[in-house]
């Protein structure tokens, strides 16, 4: 056998055999995708809700209001929970008159403001926890003060709100 049948000789080895593995590796690919699509499983899993936390709002008092006078009342809220929230609506609950002379209804929610509709001030606030932080919004709460009784001067009034507050998805 000379030296060039050999060498000649030789691709013809490696074809054939090239071409054994390449039809044994795509018999072997169509069975693993057979099997693939063919699988099943099963599991179980549960998940909790979380507890909603009191939301912080800080009011900050106001001084020297006087008989029909429109100002605002303003309140920062700081959304505590672990997800976003939206607040709605600011409803203005009681009057509680702290002198005597006073009445509840001196205070009210100014019903010519934006957005005032009977007791209930109507605003848009997502609060979003974002890189750690925790998000508050600021609102200006527009109240009127009727024409107080002249024994009223020097007293004050407290009075009671509430958030309705929206809980979002993530």
């Amino acid at each position: 056998m000379s030296l060039g049948s050999r060498i000649s000789g030789q691709p013809r080895r490696v074809v054939a055999v090239g071409a054994l593995v390449a039809v044994s590796l795509i018999a072997g690919l169509s069975d693993l995708a057979y099997a693939f699509w063919i699988t099943s499983g099963s599991g179980s899993g549960s998940a909790a809700t979380g507890s909603p936390v009191v939301m912080t709002v800080n009011v900050t008092n106001i001084t020297g209001v006087y008989p029909g006078q429109k100002t605002t009342v303003p309140l920062s809220v700081t959304n505590t929970n672990q997800y976003p929230v939206t607040v709605s609506n600011i409803t203005l609950d009681s009057v509680t008159p702290t002198g005597t002379g006073c009445l509840a209804a001196d205070i009210a929610l100014d019903s010519s403001a934006s957005g005032v509709s009977g007791s209930t001030y109507t605003v848009t606030g997502s609060l979003t926890k974002s890189g750690g932080a925790t998000p508050s919004a600021n609102y200006n709460v527009p109240i009127s003060v009727a024409n107080l009784a002249d024994a009223c001067q020097g007293a004050g009034h407290s009075f009671s709100l509430t958030f309705t507050v929206h809980g979002q998805s993530a």
